[in-house]
């Protein structure tokens, strides 16, 4: 029995050894040269191949050797990085052409009787971010799938965003949802290259290498459009918003450059740069302004805006310093942007729902505004009436109206010669004129009469 559970214990751990083994192994160095020349380099030049090459500025040709062991089913190599579109595989002398409709530069390694040895040459013009995969066919065609699958999730709240955005702006007529709307189609265009997929349909050879800043730049554009439409940066922090736009200028000046040199790495990395400081900017408006006021609309910004805005710096940064300890998953872009999607949407429908609100504030001011001069403008005509009627019966002029009016309203002789421009024996003057058509003895009277004209006069006289 200890004998027999002894044997099974041995079985167990060769079995385990076998599972997790690894089943071939990678080393790599930097060096410009032939073929040849690179078999013939010793042992110790070689540099073993246990996480991505991570060189930042230090690109140029890159020589990976690949050792696969016996293997009775095919191997896909692949280089999971767009910017990297010139790579070559050899096995022995011959070269083995690149797998045709694939996202990323991939290369399939038949099974063989035998162990062999393949040379990966990788030619990377843009920064030395090289990520390497050996993965049986089987699983690497199962992991393709779930790959569609996550960015058929990811483009389908893209489009739903858009769609949203556009109902809303047909409901409420905010241009901030058109506006807002080139933000997530931006992000969305660098996703799609970023994924492969430009590669997949256009193919990569000569595309890839110089269109990232391009669409970069497109973003960093529909960036001034969003933030001026939500928060009115212009308005706050004019100084701050002409920095940001002279960052996108210089980017848009430093693309015209890449293309022109057909991707200078230079002047790539320089359009990045340009870049992020543009999108720096307008978030330190949005947090200044947030700080200022606390409005709601200006913290939602700072969140949703920040949290990619931090990722992109991670994913861009880093690379072109070497800086590992900085470097984020692509896939982290993708969710914070869906993140910056879902909390700049409910945003603008919080803020129409305010405006709508205040809209009709307004309406209900404005109709109020109408009834009060409605009002008043009944007001003259009856006074006008009154006029009329008074010289129609009592054969007043307009002056005499005018004092009996101010007669009514309690003003003294000083008031009303003050108030007419005339002399005090002027307005006495006027006064008994219009006790005498009116049959009265004193103010009092007169005022009643002009209000009650019913009213009989008492026998007291006062002027």
């Amino acid at each position: 029995m200890p004998l027999k559970s002894s044997h099974l214990v041995l079985f167990l751990i060769l079995l385990s050894t076998q599972l997790f083994a690894n089943p071939h192994t990678i080393q790599y160095l930097k060096k410009d040269a032939s073929l040849h020349e690179i078999k013939q380099l010793h042992e110790d030049q070689w540099i073993d191949y246990t996480e991505p090459v991570y060189e930042g500025t230090a690109n140029g040709i890159y020589w990976f050797r690949i050792e696969i062991p016996v293997s009775t089913e095919s191997h896909i190599v692949t280089i999971p990085e767009s910017h990297i579109t010139r790579a070559s595989l050899y096995q022995g002398k011959d070269e083995i052409l690149p797998l045709a409709d694939t996202r990323y530069r991939s290369f399939s390694i038949a099974p063989s009787p035998s162990a062999t040895t393949y040379y990966l040459r990788v030619n990377c013009r843009l920064e030395a971010r090289i990520p390497l995969q050996i993965e049986p066919s089987m699983r690497y065609h199962r992991s393709e799938q779930y790959e569609f699958l996550s960015m058929g999730i990811y483009y389908g709240v893209v489009i739903c965003v858009v769609f949203i955005n556009l109902i809303s702006f047909i409901i409420f007529g905010n241009k901030g949802y058109i506006q807002y709307l080139f933000m997530p189609i931006g992000m969305s265009i660098n996703s799609v290259y970023k994924d492969g997929i430009f590669a997949l349909l256009f193919g990569s050879i000569g595309l890839n290498e110089y269109i990232e800043p391009t669409l970069n730049s497109i973003l960093a554009i529909t960036c001034v459009f969003c933030i001026e439409s939500y928060l009115s940066i212009n308005r706050h922090y004019p100084r701050l918003y002409r920095i940001g736009i002279a960052f996108v200028v210089l980017s848009q000046l430093l693309n015209i450059g890449v293309l022109l040199t057909h991707g200078a790495f230079s002047l790539y990395v320089s359009t990045d740069l340009a870049i992020l400081l543009a999108l720096d900017t307008f978030w330190l408006s949005g947090f200044l302004l947030w700080r200022k006021t606390k409005t709601i609309e200006s913290g939602w910004f700072s969140v949703a805006y920040g949290i990619p805005l931090f990722v992109a710096h991670g994913y861009y940064l880093s690379p072109y310093f070497g800086l590992d300890f900085m470097n984020i998953s692509f896939m982290w872009y993708k969710v914070g942007s869906v993140f910056e999607m879902a909390i700049f949407t409910y945003a603008i429908m919080f803020q129409s729902k305010k405006i709508a609100l205040k809209n009709q504030e307004m309406r209900q001011t404005i109709v109020d505004y109408t009834n009060q001069l409605n009002k008043l403008h009944d007001k003259p005509n009856e006074k006008e009436a009154q006029t009329l009627e008074l010289i129609k019966r009592y054969r007043f002029t307009l002056k005499e109206v005018e004092v009996l009016q101010d007669i009514a309203d309690g003003c003294t002789n000083k008031e009303i010669a003050d108030k007419h421009f005339i002399s005090q024996n002027t307005v006495k003057y006027h006064i008994r004129h219009i006790f005498e058509k009116l049959n009265v003895n004193n103010r009092k009277e007169a005022g009643n009469k002009l209000m009650h004209p019913a009213d009989e006069p008492s026998t007291t006289t006062q002027i």
